[in-house]
């Protein structure tokens, strides 16, 4: 006898089959997306660089930074609980929730950004974008609105969807760039009111595609008896895992707004664009994995099933795929802003330099950092995210102060940062049961083998003086060995990068 319960005819109307698709495709799925989406984007970059100035970009990052803080708080992380309930109506309930909570931030922040906006500006050394805060709600809005919209697609593991969003938002905003950077439209102002097209075409393609039978089935199911529960059930959330979330979100964004203000927008314009080089990779790859690792381990643990083995697994990939990319970063990062950017980003090269060994371990982290929600651990993030945030605004407000050395200060914030990141990778692999050797032993075989192709790189640029164009065009050769070598050992590996080659060009 079959059964025709309405949750089954809903998953069957809109195409919903939990558990076709496996771990390693889901992530190719998201992954393939997001490579051509930030494929247009770096591609652009060499154009976008030329028409926009550090300055303007600085005062752009600063905008979104503020914006970014609070759009992910926005819907006080109810969205995280989406992929959690076993039915589908009581995700129908969260997704209300959200919407709501939605509203409610961003009118509070419509009236904080009314009474002290200016006066922040002032502090920032940003007066210039005054005139232009009166978007900054719209900004809150737009990162809160695409959260419960990620997160419901995630729970149905409708992972195309979201990487074709990807794909146009990105497309959007290249050329929304380009076309106002050539009418002349240059300044930093003038760059916030462009990159609303990125904020919000993403968004409104997942309204689009949101089907509506899906939206029918999440209007007939909400119930104000039905929030309440959902809220008062998953309240950890809103009470422990949003305060960590914003806590790490000042973490994260703190030096982007600090640098400002003790040092220059221009300064700051450098760092922003070295953070988003070196976090090109973790958007690639450890985003998608770690959407995919939520939903993975979200139904593990529904079912009492141990993820210490999904962890390790992860984290093993993540290593892997990592260590060429950064090592290279670190050898010749500046040469590879100066040819793709321009000459006056060289300086945003020496950053990158300075600060890849502390993105290295973001991007590994980036695959598992929900862990702490799937395992109810959201005190344990709570404190990290407290202390990550006292030790990174302590350490660039001290530079600022004594020091008055930006790339002094960013080496000091780097190692720190490191050994934070160490001590935070034991306590999730505590969490999980799982021992720390064997991480560490996959990143120490990985080491060994990415010798070979970094040591000629060094060697060309430091001994032979090779000139910057020539080691470019030369690092797709060296890459070989290293890609042999982890290939050879991890089967596993070859047979998704295969995969992911041949996803990639299907989304071609």
């Amino acid at each position: 006898m079959t059964n025709d319960s309405p949750e089954n005819v809903y998953a069957a109307t809109v195409g919903i089959n939990k558990g076709t698709a496996t771990f390693s495709d889901n992530v190719l799925t998201l992954a393939g997306g997001t490579t051509i989406a930030l494929g247009v984007a770096i591609l652009v970059t060499p154009i976008t660089s030329r028409l926009f100035g550090p300055e303007a970009f600085g005062l752009a990052a600063l905008f979104n930074s503020g914006a970014t803080m609070l759009g992910v708080i926005a819907c006080l992380r109810y969205e995280m609980a989406i992929v959690l309930p076993k039915k589908d109506k009581d995700s129908a309930q969260l997704f209300a929730l959200c919407c709501i909570a939605l509203v409610a931030m961003v009118s509070l922040t419509a009236v904080l950004t009314v009474v002290f906006g200016t006066r922040a500006l002032v502090y920032l050394d940003a007066v210039v974008l005054q005139p232009y805060l009166w978007l900054f709600p719209l900004y809150v809005f737009l990162e809160g609105l695409q959260l419960p919209l990620n997160y419901w697609y995630t729970r149905h593991k409708r992972f195309k969807t979201r990487s074709a969003g990807r794909i146009v938002s990105s497309f959007s905003a290249s050329i929304a760039e380009i076309a106002g950077g050539l009418a002349g439209f240059r300044a930093g102002g003038n760059l916030v009111v462009i990159r609303i097209f990125y904020l919000f075409s993403f968004p409104a393609y997942l309204l689009w595609r949101l089907s509506k039978v899906e939206a029918r089935y999440i209007a007939r199911n909400i119930s104000h008896s039905g929030i309440l529960k959902v809220a008062k059930r998953y309240r950890k959330f809103p009470l422990l895992d949003a305060l960590s979330m914003l806590l790490g979100q000042l973490a994260w964004y703190a030096p982007i707004i600090l640098l400002s203000a003790f040092f220059s927008p221009t300064v700051c314009g450098f760092y922003a664009k070295a953070l988003y080089f070196l976090y090109i990779p973790s958007l690639i790859v450890g985003q998608s994995v770690g959407q995919v690792f939520l939903q993975e381990s979200a139904a593990s643990m529904a079912e009492g099933n141990n993820i210490a083995g999904l962890v390790e697994a992860v984290l093993n990939r993540m290593i892997a795929i990592g260590l060429f990319p950064f090592a290279l970063l670190l050898i010749i990062g500046p040469e590879i802003f100066g040819v793709f950017l321009g000459a006056r980003w060289t300086e945003a090269g020496v950053y990158v330099q300075i600060l890849t060994p502390h993105l290295f371990m973001v991007f590994v982290l980036e695959s598992i950092m929900n862990l702490f929600g799937t395992l109810g651990k959201q005190e344990l993030n709570l404190l990290t995210s407290a202390l990550y945030l006292i030790l990174r605004v302590g350490i660039i407000v001290g530079g600022g102060l004594l020091l008055s050395d930006v790339r002094l200060t960013l080496f000091i914030f780097m190692v720190f940062n490191v050994l934070f990141d160490l001590w935070h990778t034991l306590l999730l692999l505590r969490a999980a049961k799982l021992s720390a050797r064997w991480p560490l032993y996959h990143f120490i075989r990985c080491a060994v083998y990415v010798l070979p192709s970094v040591i000629p790189i060094a060697a060309l640029k430091w001994w032979l003086g090779l000139e910057a164009i020539y080691l470019i065009a030369l690092t797709p050769i060296f890459l070989i060995p290293y890609i042999v070598l982890v290939l050879r050992y991890d089967r596993e590996l070859y047979n998704l990068f295969w995969k992911y080659l041949q996803r990639v060009r299907a989304f071609v």
